[in-house]
């Protein structure tokens, strides 16, 4: 019997480990096992080993995923900037946690720009600030199957921040449910010129 005690799937998931087994404490090896660490269906950010609550958290998460995971929220989340989602497949869970962007102006604080997100959420949600809008799509495909999103208040500028905004001739939007506001824009704004 041998115990692996790292965890090798926090350590580097994407990485292939060996271990070589001694048969008499020579240092001869005997035999040469391979260990693929399991995929990461569901992360749990602040629980998960390596994977913390917070922007770098989230990104790394969202790097590590497998197709069709899910990412929960740990608990509120306040970013330092925009997320923006360029490929990969997963679901994000916000349960009862909030979601706070960190832009200051212009795309929304979670933007699906290529792949596939899905957002579902209990009680929670995802807030914009600085006028800035909750969540947008501008290709690939966006599914909300509940929560609020609600757009950041007027910072001055002539910027609004909707609650869900479309920056596509067609946008691939799928809405399952969920409660959207302006901040000081729209709960809903097809944002294509």
């Amino acid at each position: 019997t041998y115990d692996v005690t790292e965890n090798l799937t926090a350590a580097a998931p994407n990485n292939d480990y060996y271990i070589h087994l001694g048969a008499d404490g020579s240092g001869v090896v005997a035999k040469t096992i391979k260990i693929q660490p399991r995929p990461l269906y569901e992360i749990v950010l602040g629980t998960t080993e390596g994977y913390t609550n917070d922007d770098a958290g989230l990104r790394k998460a969202m790097t590590d995923i497998v197709e069709n995971g899910v990412i929960k929220l740990g608990g509120d989340l306040t970013m330092t900037a925009k997320t923006e989602i360029t490929s990969g497949k997963f679901v994000l869970d916000l349960g009862s946690y909030t979601f706070t962007g960190g832009g200051s102006s212009f795309a929304p604080e979670l933007f699906v720009n290529g792949g596939e997100l899905t957002v579902r959420a209990t009680t929670g949600g995802i807030t914009g600030r600085n006028a800035v809008g909750a969540i947008g799509v501008a290709a690939g495909k966006l599914t909300i199957e509940g929560g609020t999103f609600t757009g950041g208040p007027s910072d001055g500028s002539a910027t609004p921040g909707d609650g869900l905004e479309a920056y596509a001739a067609n946008p691939n939007i799928v809405l399952k449910g969920g409660t959207f506001a302006g901040g000081t824009g729209e709960g809903i704004r097809y944002a294509y010129a």
